[in-house]
Parts: structure tokens; sequence; C-alpha cells
């Protein structure tokens, strides 16, 4: 009778250590926060083959609301300096991606009448900042008669966002 209940006391004390190492341990990893997060931007203005372009963004404490591309519209790479929100860092992070644009004809184009849509597909190639920003690049510009940039207006009147 004596054997059993020392290997009942034994077990206790080996399981408790396991199930703590198995709760406590991995906690470390996630106080990191994510590796890469999606960013959606609202807002682009800027003028077709003209300088620099700017997009209003959401996820501030990575984009700080703001960034200017550095390219001209439409080009094969462009690069994000993304604005100085409350968390940034100077010098701003930069986000450089591939970008292929390609023109919407007849029924396909949905932008107003007297404007033209362009899809832009792409994907990031570097980051500085982290949480990184994701892979994929996404979005519907109308471009007007006198060249001046916007993002297409969904049914419900929101512009569609520029994924990156």
């Amino acid at each position: 009778m004596r054997p059993f209940r020392s290997a009942r006391l034994l077990i206790p004390v080996l399981v408790i250590p396991v199930v703590l190492a198995t709760v406590v341990l991995p906690t470390q990893a996630w106080a990191h926060g994510p590796s890469k997060v999606s960013v959606k931007c609202y807002t682009l203005t800027g003028t077709w083959g003209v300088g620099n372009w700017t997009l209003t963004c959401n996820q501030e404490q990575v984009t700080g609301s703001m960034g200017t591309v550095a390219a001209n519209f439409p080009s094969s790479t462009a690069t994000v300096i993304w604005g100085n929100g409350p968390n940034r860092l100077i010098p701003p992070d930069q986000t450089t991606f591939s970008m292929a644009t390609s023109q919407r004809m007849g029924r396909f184009d949905k932008c107003p009448s007297g404007s033209s849509e362009f899809v832009v597909s792409g994907g990031v190639i570097s980051n500085t900042q982290t949480p990184a920003v994701k892979g994929k690049v996404k979005a519907f510009v109308c471009v007007n008669g006198g060249g001046a940039l916007s993002l297409l207006k969904a049914k419900n009147g929101f512009s569609k966002p520029f994924k990156i």
C-alpha cells in the first residue's frame, strides 16, 4: 500500500511545473503584438504623373494616419513615408511596394463620368517599421480629366480602401 501513496503524491508535484510552463512561458511571446498588420487607406490625393501623392490610413500606430508616396502615379514601385503619429519615430518608417496598374474600360469602369478607373495591385517589398505592413496591395483609383487622383466610391458612398 505504501508505494501507491508516494506515487499519488509525486504525480501532482510533476504535473504542476508542466502546466505552469505551458501557461506562463508563451505569454512573453504574445507581449510583442502582431508581426504584420493590414493597412487600409480611405483618402488618396495627388495628380497623375506629377510628383508625390498622399494616403490617409488607419492603423495609426504603424502609419501615423498619413503616408506620402514618393513616386509618380503610376509607377512600378512606390515607397510610402509614414507620417508622424503619437508613437512614430524620426526618421519616419517606410513601406516599399510593387505596383502594377491596369485601366478598366467600358462597363467595368465604375468611376464618375469624365474619369477613368485604374486597378492597382502589387505586394510589399520592404518595411522599416514594427509591426510590419502586410504583403498585398490592392486599390481602385479614379483619375479625372485634370489628372486628379481619388479612390473609387462604393455603392454606399464611401471610398473603397487602398489596401496595403
